[in-house]
């Protein structure tokens, strides 16, 4: 499977913030997420991108 990732960067950058973050990106597709030093890094599989 090939996934598209997308690099978030959140500030003020808290946790509460990305896990709003992660929970909006999961309603539209995004399904693993990795918390980075800056924000958040998303991933969607690349048959899901238009």
């Amino acid at each position: 499977m090939n996934y598209k990732i997308v690099d978030f960067t959140i500030s003020p950058l808290t946790e509460d913030a990305q896990d709003i973050l992660m929970a909006m990106l999961s309603d539209v597709g995004f399904d693993s997420f990795q918390p980075t030093e800056t924000g958040l890094l998303a991933y969607i599989l690349s048959s899901r991108v238009l």
